[in-house]
């Protein structure tokens, strides 16, 4: 698993609500990226 992945899902996990931005934000990654992993993260059904 990519370290990015890992990193938005322990953002996640604390269950709150995150904006692509803030996630964007903390991460200082691209918003491309983000929707990259987001995809990557459905297809797997990790989320």
């Amino acid at each position: 698993m990519k370290e990015n992945t890992l990193l938005l899902l322990d953002i996640l996990s604390d269950k709150e609500q995150h904006s692509q931005k803030q996630i964007c934000d903390d991460c200082h990654i691209p918003r491309t990226t983000l929707n990259t992993i987001i995809k990557e993260c459905v297809k797997s059904e990790f989320v």
